[in-house]
């Protein structure tokens, strides 16, 4: 059964129980979850704990998935990743941060050029 509404802890936990190895901290999900919110890709909510929302306490913060026709169309340059990356910043070529170890850069060109 698919969740309405999850709070970032249960995103982590949902995360970790699908693959133990995931490497990403509780920071990284509330960085990209951010970064969701922002490209309004995800809600940020308080729960009334009814409804959508019967899965996480009363007053908790939450996100629940935007349905597709409420989402806006962007053009081609905002879907690479570094567009919208919390750690761009920090971004090197050679750096711990870098475009070749980025895991959405990897996803987004195909695995095959890395």
């Amino acid at each position: 059964m698919m969740l309405k509404a999850a709070t970032s802890d249960m995103i982590y936990k949902g995360m970790k129980k699908s693959d133990p190895n995931i490497m990403y901290t509780m920071q990284q999900i509330g960085d990209i979850l951010q970064s969701l919110v922002i490209d309004k890709e995800v809600d940020e909510i308080k729960s009334t704990g009814k409804g959508d929302f019967a899965n996480v306490s009363a007053g908790k913060v939450c996100y629940k998935i935007v349905q597709s026709s409420s989402r806006t169309q962007v053009g081609a340059l905002a879907s690479i990743p570094c567009g919208v990356c919390p750690r761009l910043r920090d971004c090197t070529p050679d750096g711990e941060i870098s475009p070749r170890n980025c895991e959405y850069y990897k996803q987004w060109l195909g695995a095959e050029y890395f």
